[in-house]
């Protein structure tokens, strides 16, 4: 399915510095972290023991502020199409903050945080700030029933990086309740607020508790329970070691203010509606300060990030940095997430998925419904997209394009046209395009909900790596809290696979049906229920970011 599309100018395996090029090395105690990233910042700084160093302390940014640059990290999320579906409601009046506290003191409460506080009642000191993550069904993809899972997984995925975050200027999530019900439907099921200003095309997904907590002098969390700011397993933000090795800013998805992020720009405008300009007293649109430390490495990061649909070098990628990948930071909303991660690197594994590719990824062109959705998304210019703020351009899909290939790219992608060109087997054609560019991908990355639901006489278990070919069962069928945390799971690992030099470019068509989801996962035996499948490697062309709504578009006070 068409998404953004994009590449990352350090993701070149013949320079020095590269984490795949011969003359890099390993971090011994971070596997699949280039060890130039755990570096101290600069030349000769040590790196403190964590056992010795006690760093200086400050509260928190205020809460409007850190929400206000959270919201602008968040939004460049990846959507499916760039359809942006995300709600996001601060409850700030006093019967909405009871209301989010009755739920996360309800059953389904749970800590987002090891060792952090249990769910319970409204903070008695005020401290505590509350946010409801959303749907907004009038932005959801609707022409497929697996559409339902992937709006999900985006909200999911915008979560995770608002909490990341937030967590950055010392506001930790201790507390989530996610919203019960399937997955699969639509409209999607939602928690019940009632007494609140809820918007009635939203559903209520998540409820957060943030609770402040103190920071370093430099921006980045002393998480009080550990003693120190080396955030180990036990602290309130244990981010994997794959994602804290970059925090220093020295990684090549990091450098500012020259790195690809830079160059390319991040998606600029004046939020709609309620923008979160009226929350901080800054005019709208206008940014309350450039980040630091921890912050500013992830907002780098996140600009960083994109979908890249040109061919990759066929350089592998070592073992250990795709190990790295998989391991989970098991925070946020990503808690608790049971997903398994599978890559595939072999060369039969590889040819299996592009040979399924050739056979079926044409559904995306000759189901008549879903074209149509797509087809609402493209936009004929650069300038056109930035307009409206989502979807993407031809050029963002196909690259540069003349001016006549381009209108007779407009002319061949119409619906009516498609249609005609179907009974020739144009759809046919663009799958076998695909599959030109899928077959030389050094990694393929096959993500899948693991948790099975109790059945009669037994309890719930956990799959381990997918190493088997089991067929998905009925049990399997995902939640509403296995969707957006596997969102959650998704957006620490593209970071993570960004800060490396890798780019991704999902392949959505064969997980969109049913029976092509049965076929892939049955031939390259990946059990549970996948949900993401996408190339992984080292891009050969840069592509301008997609475009996006204001910030505070999809932000609304309660």
């Amino acid at each position: 399915m068409p998404t953004e599309r994009t590449s990352h100018t350090d993701a070149h395996p013949d320079r020095p510095d590269h984490p795949d090029s011969p003359e890099s090395s390993e971090s011994p105690d971070r596997p699949g972290c280039p060890a130039h990233l755990d570096r101290p910042a600069h030349p000769g700084a040590a790196r403190p023991a964590a056992s010795a160093v006690t760093p200086a302390t400050a509260g928190p940014v205020p809460f409007a502020d850190a929400l206000d640059a959270a919201a602008r990290i968040a939004v460049l999320s990846p959507s499916s199409h760039n359809c942006q579906p995300w709600a996001l409601a601060w409850a700030r009046g006093s019967a909405s903050r009871a209301v989010a506290a009755r739920l996360l003191a309800g059953p389904g409460g749970e800590p987002a945080v090891g060792g952090g506080p249990t769910p319970g009642g409204e903070d008695g000191d005020g401290t505590c700030e509350y946010l409801v993550l959303g749907l907004d069904r009038d932005r959801s993809l609707r022409s497929l029933p697996a559409h339902a899972v992937e709006m999900l997984l985006s909200c999911g995925l915008y979560g995770q990086l608002l909490l990341r975050a937030l967590d950055a200027q010392g506001w930790t999530a201790d507390a989530l309740r996610f919203a019960a019900g399937p997955a699969e439907g639509d409209p999607a099921p939602g928690m019940e607020l009632p007494g609140t200003a809820w918007p009635r095309a939203w559903a209520a997904l998540c409820v957060a508790r943030l609770r402040p907590t103190a920071r370093t002098a430099t921006g980045t969390a002393a998480w009080t329970g550990t003693g120190t700011a080396a955030r180990t397993g036990t602290g309130t933000a244990a981010w994997t070691a794959t994602e804290t090795a970059a925090r220093t800013g020295t990684g090549p998805a990091a450098r500012t203010p020259t790195g690809p992020a830079e160059r390319t720009g991040e998606p600029t405008g004046k939020p709609a509606g309620k923008p979160i300009g009226e929350l901080t007293g800054q005019p709208p649109g206008e940014p309350t300060g450039e980040p630091t430390g921890e912050l500013a490495a992830l907002r780098a990061v996140a600009r960083a990030r994109r979908t890249n649909r040109a061919p990759y070098r066929p350089h592998p990628v070592r073992p250990a940095l795709l190990d790295g990948l998989t391991t989970p930071s098991g925070c946020g909303a990503a808690r608790g997430a049971e997903v398994g991660v599978r890559h595939l690197t072999s060369e039969a594994d590889r040819a299996a998925f592009a040979d399924l590719v050739v056979r079926y990824g044409g559904r995306d062109f000759s189901h008549r419904a879903a074209w149509r959705e797509t087809h609402a998304y493209l936009r004929p210019t650069a300038a056109a997209a930035a307009a409206r703020g989502d979807g993407f351009a031809l050029d963002q899909l196909f690259g540069p394009l003349p001016w006549p290939r381009r209108q007779a790219l407009r002319v061949a992608l119409a619906p009516a046209t498609m249609r005609l060109l179907g009974r020739a087997g144009y759809d046919r054609l663009l799958a076998r395009r695909l599959a030109d560019v899928v077959r030389p991908t050094p990694a393929v990355v096959a993500m899948s909900f693991t948790r099975r639901t109790p059945t009669a006489g037994g309890a719930p278990t956990t799959q381990g790596a997918p190493t088997t070919g089991r067929t998905p069962a009925p049990e399997d069928t995902p939640t509403l809290a296995d969707a957006v945390k596997g969102g959650a799971r998704l957006a620490d690992y593209w970071l993570c696979a960004t800060r490396a030099g890798l780019a991704l470019h999902p392949v959505s068509v064969v997980l969109q049906h049913d029976d092509v989801r049965a076929a892939l996962q049955s031939r390259l035996g990946i059990p549970g229920r996948a949900f993401f499948v996408s190339r992984v490697g080292w891009p050969t062309a840069e592509f301008p970011s997609s475009p996006r709504r204001p910030a505070g578009a999809s932000i609304r006070t309660i």
